[in-house]
C-alpha cells in the first residue's frame, strides 16, 4: 500500500495538434444571412396575413425565425482574430481541441473555449504570444565556487515554440520560467570562481562572460524544455561582491595585482641586468681581441 502511494505518476505530455478552423469571412457571410432570414420570416409572417389562412404555416414560419435567429447568436462567439506571432489554445468539455496560430480572420466551434495560465500574472488576454519575451530577474545571492557570496543577475530571451506544453505540462509557463532562472542562476555560479585565479587557467564568471552565458542557457533549456520554451539568449546583466565582502576581496584584488606587476618588474630587472653583463663581456671580448692583433 505505502509503495503505491509513493509511487509517481508519470506526466502527461499532450502533442500540439491544429484547431479544425473555418474562414471566418465566409461563416460571417453566413450568420449575416441567418440574422437577415430570421427578420424577413418575422416580416413576412406579420404583414403577409398568412396567419389567418394557416395557423400552422404561421407557428412553422415563426419557429424558424427563432431558429435561424439563436443559431446566428450562437455562432458568434467562434470567430477569433489572430495577429502576427500570436496563438490560441483551445479546449472542448475538457479535453485539448487544438492551436490556431496561423494570422488573419477565423471561425471555431462556438464551444471551445481558449486557455491562457499566465492571465494570472496580468496578462488580461487569452491568446499566447509567440514573440521573443524578455525575463530580467532581480539580483540575488549566491556562493560562487570558493564558497565568496556574490550578487548576480542575468536577461533571457525566451520565446514559446510548443502552445500545449506551455498550457498544460505546467501551472504557469511565466511563474516557470523566473523560477528555474533562478535555480540554473545557482547552478551554473556554483561551478566557476567569481575572478580568475592567479594562474589564469581557469574559466571565472567575470572573465569567460561568453562561455558562462552559453552554459547558462543550456542549463536552462534543459529546464524548461518540457514547457514547450525555447531559450534564444541568456547573459549576465549584473555580477559583483556581496556588500559584506566586497572591499576586503577589492584590497585582495589590489594585492595580487600589485604582487604580479612586482613579479614582472623582477623579471624584467633581472633580463636588464642579464643582458648588461652579457653586453660587457662582449665588449671586453672584442677589446682583448684588438690589443692582441695590434701587438701582431
Amino acid at each position: 500500500m505505502k509503495d503505491g502511494m509513493n509511487e509517481t505518476r508519470p506526466l502527461n505530455i499532450v502533442d500540439e495538434k491544429r484547431a479544425k478552423a473555418v474562414n471566418g469571412w465566409i461563416m460571417l457571410f453566413v450568420n449575416i444571412a441567418f440574422f437577415v432570414a430570421a427578420i424577413a420570416m418575422i416580416i413576412v409572417s406579420g404583414v403577409s396575413g398568412i396567419g389567418e389562412e394557416s395557423p400552422a404555416a404561421l407557428g412553422c414560419l415563426l419557429a424558424l425565425s427563432v431558429l435561424f435567429f439563436f443559431a446566428a447568436v450562437l455562432f458568434l462567439p467562434g470567430f477569433k482574430l489572430l495577429q502576427p506571432n500570436e496563438a490560441l489554445v483551445f479546449t472542448l468539455f475538457g479535453k485539448y481541441y487544438g492551436t490556431l496560430k496561423k494570422d488573419g480572420f477565423f471561425w471555431v466551434n462556438p464551444f471551445c473555449s481558449s486557455v491562457n495560465p499566465a492571465r494570472s500574472m496580468g496578462q488580461l488576454s487569452r491568446k499566447l504570444s509567440l514573440k521573443a519575451m524578455t525575463l530580467n530577474n532581480d539580483k540575488q545571492k549566491v556562493n560562487d565556487e570558493d564558497g565568496n557570496p556574490i550578487e548576480i543577475s542575468v536577461v533571457v530571451i525566451w520565446r514559446i515554440v510548443n502552445t500545449s506544453r506551455a498550457v498544460f505540462n505546467v501551472d504557469n509557463y511565466m511563474a516557470y520560467i523566473s523560477t528555474q532562472c533562478d535555480a540554473a542562476i545557482r547552478q551554473v555560479a556554483r561551478q566557476y570562481p567569481y575572478d580568475v585565479s592567479t594562474n589564469g587557467d581557469e574559466k571565472s564568471l567575470r572573465g569567460s562572460a561568453q562561455e558562462i552565458a552559453e552554459v547558462l542557457r543550456k542549463e536552462l533549456q534543459v529546464r524548461v524544455d518540457m514547457a514547450g520554451i525555447e531559450i534564444i539568449e541568456a547573459r549576465i546583466s549584473h555580477l559583483a561582491y556581496a556588500p559584506e565582502i566586497a572591499a576586503a576581496m577589492l584590497s585582495a584584488s589590489r594585492l595580487r595585482l600589485s604582487s604580479r606587476r612586482g613579479r614582472r618588474s623582477s623579471r624584467a630587472q633581472f633580463r636588464w641586468s642579464r643582458w648588461r653583463s652579457t653586453s660587457s663581456r662582449r665588449r671586453t671580448s672584442s677589446n682583448s681581441t684588438t690589443r692582441e692583433r695590434r701587438r701582431w
